[in-house]
């Protein structure tokens, strides 16, 4: 009995020594869990809509979500880029001046510590910067982050599924979830998970945020440069029955005639439900017969199918860059490259997809006159948050059209974007008569713009869309345009500025900054600025003054030649790391007396964590989540030369800030900017632009 027991004992012994040995000799696996959260702190992380879908289905129920992870280390991929760019110049790919655009920005950030830094810093090795080498810059970088991104979404997936779990006497084999559309701009994969699946990950602190998310297509239609077969769209109309006043208020048509800015060596990009019918004549200087593959025109993806209706897709890009006997569009010499994201068949958009086409594409410029699906109007939810993070990460500016009825469309409250709203020129170049409406035969359609309290000011800036004529449509009116056709005379004019100057296509904010420094005021916004319509009402300290930003207005219609000019005269200033000190002088602006000064401040709204992640061995505090993130709030300010400050702007809920007003005397005025929240974040983008008539 005494044998059986000691051989009973040793047995037990054999196999624990046994199941030590197994479990030590596997591999060390990433402590995804190591420090779960608490179960009201994991639900924050699931968007509200996905929580009552949740709710109603069982825990081996599947649906289709949208999971953010945290973002890859940012001080990796600039070290990648910058290794990737020397590569290019040893190999002869490209000239020296590529890095000059790196060295300018360390340049800048290296005398950001001082409380004052030089408006014209840095500014003449940007400007001899070459379309060419400001284009081999844009790719170079995204491709490095594109790599980074793919990595780093594959790496955290990888570990929240793992292939293979260890079982209790061997690996088992684990089925993992069906990506249905992995990102590679964005910490960010669209994928089918059980209800029990998506509480699991909430708890790891790799996993910033979950949204519902549309079923996604098994496969993509094949694709030809001449895209699905179109239906009919009017023949070019005749030169003399085109409305053309748009272009003249607005300035475009100044800058391409007289600056020869008409968008030569620049890629615009056009998102929307299908792709515009390029084999309408107004794009025949686009084409190349005998070799198509220079065609100037691209269809990069089209999912919409063969009935889909391309008149309004066709309308927006001959905006941009069509030409025809007698009518010239904004950018005509452009590259120009087009996705059609909405599956008609089985009523589902794939925007993330087309978006990253573009990015490939290497596009400068985004236009979008498109409603982004996944948020309700007026709100900031994923689309918005996707546009920002993409606007951030990879030097592209984005237009957005604010909508046409009550609430600002989805995607279009995105912080970075430039969100566009609609006026009618009235078929004339005086500003008296021109009118903040949509539709003549129901007057409360008129632009949408934003009424939350708690997000951004929106829309941006305005355009006369009411009224922007093309060979396609040519007497456009408040019943068919809109800020579909408002979003593309900014696009374009944006694309004139990148043609202009070159190096600006790699910096958004900057552009975005001196397009509202530039903007102007028609009469009827003059007079909104007076009235007492509490929906136009600002929570802006500016000595309650309206003349600056409003909501229905933003900072008033576009004019290019005005925004050029800040470029052209350096009234701007770009601080790529402000925030390491609370309170810095940033510019001096010399202004005159008795002429409107218009100065604006935008900074980047950041939508991702960067920098090194939870340790792979367990230990230390994770970083914090963006959803615990308060959003970065700057406080502008304009002193005189007593020193005594004369007006302040402070919208709080947004990333932009905004002065206007007429000197009484000239002289040296200090803008200074104040940092007062978000000690998560120390070094943020800056640019503050300043214009006077």
């Amino acid at each position: 009995m005494k044998g059986a027991v000691k051989m009973k004992k040793r047995g037990r012994l054999l196999l624990s020594l046994a199941l030590t040995a197994v479990l030590c000799a596997q591999p060390f696996v990433y402590p995804v869990y190591a420090q779960a959260l608490t179960v009201e702190e994991a639900q924050r992380k699931i968007d509200i809509a996905l929580l009552k879908r949740l709710d109603a289905i069982e825990d081996a129920d599947k649906t289709d979500v949208s999971v953010w992870f945290a973002g890859i280390d940012s001080g990796q991929a600039e070290e990648k880029t910058q290794r990737a760019l020397e590569e290019k110049v040893r190999r002869g790919e490209t000239g020296r001046d590529l890095l000059k655009l790196a060295k300018t920005a360390q340049g800048v950030k290296a005398q950001a510590s001082s409380r004052t830094v030089p408006a014209n810093t840095d500014l003449q090795a940007l400007e001899e910067i070459s379309q060419e080498d400001a284009q081999v810059y844009i790719e170079t970088k995204r491709a490095a982050l594109s790599e980074e991104y793919e990595k780093h979404n594959k790496e955290i997936f990888n570990s929240l599924f793992p292939k293979e779990k260890q079982g209790l006497f061997r690996t088992v084999r684990q089925e993992q979830p069906k990506i249905q559309y992995a990102c590679h701009y964005v910490p960010n994969i669209v994928m089918t998970l059980t209800k029990a699946q998506v509480y699991e990950i909430v708890q790891s602190p790799e996993v910033e945020a979950v949204y519902g998310a549309e079923s996604t297509r098994d496969s993509v239609p094949a694709l030809t440069e001449g895209g699905p077969k179109a239906l009919a769209v009017p023949t070019a109309a005749a030169a003399g029955n085109i409305s053309l006043t748009y272009q003249s208020i607005t300035g475009v048509r100044d800058m391409r005639i007289y600056n020869g800015a008409s968008g030569a060596g620049v890629k615009i990009g056009q998102i929307e439900l299908s792709t515009p019918d390029f084999s309408n004549s107004v794009f025949d200087h686009m084409r190349d017969t005998e070799n198509p593959e220079n065609n100037r025109y691209h269809i990069l993806m089209d999912v919409s199918g063969k009935d889909a209706e391309r008149l309004h897709e066709t309308i927006v890009a001959s905006i941009i860059v069509g030409k025809s006997a007698g009518y010239t569009g904004i950018a005509p010499d452009a590259e120009y490259y087009a996705v059609g994201i909405y599956d008609y068949r089985h009523y589902k958009h794939y925007w993330r997809e087309g978006m990253e086409r573009l990015l490939d594409a290497g596009v400068n410029v985004i236009n979008a006159s498109y409603e982004f699906t996944g948020e309700a109007r007026g709100t900031y939810g994923e689309p918005s948050r996707w546009v920002d993070h993409v606007i951030n990460e990879h030097d592209v500016s984005v237009c957005i059209s604010a909508g046409n009825d009550r609430y600002i469309l989805g995607g279009a409250m995105a912080y970075n974007a430039v969100t566009v709203g609609n006026i009618d020129d009235n078929h004339t170049l005086t500003l008296t008569d021109d009118e903040r409406k949509v539709n003549t035969d129901n007057p409360n359609k008129q632009s949408a713009y934003s009424l939350n309290p708690e997000l951004a000011y929106k829309p941006d800036i305005m355009a006369p869309g009411a009224t922007a004529g093309t060979p396609i449509q040519p007497q456009m009116n408040t019943n068919i345009g809109g800020t579909s056709y408002s979003a593309p005379i900014v696009a374009g004019a944006l694309a004139q500025l990148c043609d202009m100057f070159p190096a600006y296509k790699t910096m958004p904010l900057v552009l975005k900054a001196i397009l509202l420094a530039g903007a102007v005021k028609t009469q009827e916004m003059i007079d909104c600025d007076e009235d007492i319509d509490p929906d136009n009402d600002i929570d802006s300290a500016v000595r309650g003054d309206r003349i600056a930003l409003d909501r229905k207005n933003g900072a008033g219609m576009v004019n290019v030649i005005r925004a050029s000019s800040v470029i052209a005269d350096h009234t701007w200033l770009y601080h790529p790391s402000f925030g390491k000190t609370s309170t810095m002088q940033l510019a001096d602006a010399a202004l005159e007396s008795g002429s409107r000064a218009q100065i604006c401040m935008v900074w980047m709204k950041k939508n991702s964590i960067h920098g090194p992640h939870y340790p792979p061995d367990g230990s230390g505090d994770p970083p914090t989540p963006v959803h615990e993130i308060p959003k970065e709030t700057l406080l502008l300010n304009v002193y005189d030369s007593r020193p005594m400050m004369i007006y302040e702007s402070f919208y709080q809920k947004d990333t932009k800030e905004y002065i206007a007003f007429t000197p009484r005397t000239a002289g040296q005025y200090s803008i200074r900017v104040y940092k007062i929240s978000n000690p998560y974040i120390t070094e943020i983008p800056v640019v503050i632009a300043w214009y006077q008539q």
